[in-house]
């Protein structure tokens, strides 16, 4: 299903082609810890369990 409801700057409707060009996903950002907080990378560490 297409979303055609929402407007762009340049006078036209957006389709679902138009966003996939522009963003990211999940998998195309880099995933590193965050080495200067301890408690983050634990919390880090644990999200990635059964990953591997």
């Amino acid at each position: 299903m297409t979303d055609n409801r929402r407007p762009t700057t340049e006078n036209r409707r957006t389709t679902s082609d138009d966003r996939d060009e522009d963003q990211q996903t999940m998998a195309d950002v880099d995933h590193t810890p965050p080495h200067e907080a301890p408690g983050a990378n634990r919390v880090f560490e644990r999200g990635n369990e059964g990953r591997r």
